[in-house]
């Protein structure tokens, strides 16, 4: 009897052993591998939060959520560099997240890792679409912030590469323009020198053709602070815009530069100056310049301008039309 019981033991004791054997431990999911991590980081256990923040993105590599945090350990445990390489494999691999650009973004800054950004921008600008337009309202947040020691050094980057010379005198204008002076005129004079001095060099754009950077809205449309060049040409003979845009429409305070002798600054509005304007003219040799006052509506001078100069008068006319300025003596 004794016997007999010994032997349903171990016979109950061997399907039980191989019960335990035959089953598999569930592996865990990106969402807790995840959790884990967080958890970790809110202890500062930073070491423990980075394999689990690398087993996310090995289970779900679209899954945006663990590459901030994992760049974030990388840092904090004195590796910013693989916090860099962690957030541009993330937005290598999740272009639509905002998230992951900005951390990116500002830590290129941190980094003073300008040429990485360069790379970056030059990148999104070639491939167009949704990830130029993101990337380039976050550069206008970085200016905002008054990052201006990095966009020079981004500007040399830029010009040192040399695949994207427009890109790099459209961040020149920008620091100008947001820039203090003690005249206002001062501006508009070194604007002028500095459209004067990179014509020389920058590519000349075909008949129709635009270049823009700057803001964007939430349909894709230019919105807030941006320049464009128009027409013959982003060169010492070109139309630039320099200002402000609502609907993808010049609407608000900006300034446009006919070459490096004309301009006018004021008010716009439906893509044509509307209102008080200030225009400036320096003549083909620099022999003399002038600036006076002027009212517009729709793009058409209202008001006859008079303007003394020597023992003459000197009639404006003027008017605006389809991106490019006319003006007549």
């Amino acid at each position: 009897m004794k016997k007999t019981i010994s032997l349903s033991l171990c016979a109950i004791t061997i399907l039980l052993l191989a019960s335990s054997c035959s089953t598999k431990v569930k592996p865990l999911s990106a969402a807790e591998h995840l959790d884990l991590g967080e958890k970790y980081m809110l202890e500062l256990n930073y070491e423990q939060a980075i394999p689990h923040f690398l087993e996310a993105i090995e289970v779900d590599p679209k899954n945006g959520q663990a590459y901030i945090p994992l760049a974030e350990a990388y840092t904090q445990t004195g590796s910013p560099e693989k916090g860099q390489a962690v957030l541009e494999m993330g937005y290598a691999m999740v272009k639509d997240d905002k998230q992951i650009l900005e951390s990116l973004l500002d830590t290129m800054v941190a980094n003073d890792d300008a040429q990485a950004a360069g790379r970056l921008i030059n990148d999104a600008q070639r491939t167009g679409g949704q990830n130029a337009r993101d990337l380039e309202n976050e550069l206008q947040r970085l200016a905002n912030m008054g990052y201006t020691e990095f966009i020079e050094k981004l500007i040399a980057a830029l010009y040192e590469r040399g695949d994207n010379p427009l890109l790099a005198l459209c961040l020149e204008l920008w620091l100008i323009s947001n820039r203090e002076y003690e005249i206002d005129s001062d501006r508009s004079e070194t604007i002028i020198d500095l459209l004067f001095e990179r014509g020389k060099t920058n590519p000349q754009l075909t008949a129709g053709e635009e270049y823009y950077f700057g803001g964007y809205d939430d349909v894709g449309d230019r919105y807030g602070f941006g320049i464009c060049y128009y027409g013959i040409g982003a060169n010492a003979g070109g139309v630039v815009y320099i200002g402000y845009w609502d609907s993808g429409l010049r609407s608000g305070e900006g300034a446009a530069y006919y070459g490096v002798y004309y301009y006018i600054k004021g008010s716009w509005a439906e893509d044509l100056p509307n209102g008080a304007m200030t225009i400036g003219y320096k003549g083909d040799m620099a022999s003399f310049a002038i600036m006076f006052e002027a009212s517009y509506r729709g793009g058409v001078l209202q008001i006859e301008t008079v303007h003394y100069y020597d023992d003459g008068r000197m009639p404006g006319h003027g008017i605006w039309d389809e991106g490019v300025s006319y003006i007549k003596w």
